[in-house]
C-alpha cells in the first residue's frame, strides 16, 4: 500500500478501481452499481484512507522506534530544549525533487506533523491504531 500510493493520481485511481471491481466479483454484485454503494455493501474503506492510515502507522513507528534500522534512518526527530510546540515531530527534508515529495517517507511526515499532541502521545502501536479508526 505505501509503495502503491507514491506512484501518482492517475495510477492510484486505477488501482481504485481495480479495488472495486474486486469487491463486485466477490459479493457478486451488479457491474452496473456505483462505486460508493459497493464499498458501502461489502464495508470497505477507499484505498485513499486506507494508505493516509498507513502512512501515519509508519511515522508513529518510525517515532519510537519500532521500524528496521534501513527505514528508521528515513525520519529524523526535531531535537530541541527550548520549543515545545515542535515536540514529538519530525524534521522535514526540504524536497529538491518532486520524487521526494512523492516519497513515502515524506508524506507520512507531514502528516504525523499535522496530528494533534494526544494522538502522537501515545506510545503502544496497537492503540494508535485503534485511534486512527475513529
Amino acid at each position: 500500500m505505501l509503495v502503491w500510493g507514491s506512484f501518482g493520481q492517475v495510477l492510484f485511481s486505477d488501482l481504485e478501481s481495480i479495488h472495486v471491481r474486486a469487491a463486485k466479483i466477490i459479493f457478486n454484485l451488479d457491474w452496473c452499481t456505483p462505486s460508493k454503494e459497493v464499498l458501502a455493501i461489502a464495508k470497505w474503506n477507499i484505498l485513499a484512507t486506507m494508505y493516509e492510515k498507513r502512512l501515519l502507522i509508519l511515522a508513529h513507528q518510525a517515532y519510537y522506534h519500532l521500524l528496521p534500522c534501513p527505514m528508521n534512518c528515513l525520519f529524523v526527530k526535531h531535537e530541541s530544549r527550548y520549543n515545545f510546540r515542535r515536540k514529538m515531530t519530525f524534521k522535514l527534508p526540504r524536497p529538491r525533487t518532486d520524487m521526494v515529495k512523492k516519497a513515502c517517507s515524506y508524506k507520512s511526515i507531514t502528516r504525523q506533523n499535522a496530528l494533534e499532541k494526544q494522538r502522537k502521545s501515545i506510545c503502544d502501536s496497537d492503540a494508535f491504531k485503534k485511534s486512527l479508526r475513529c
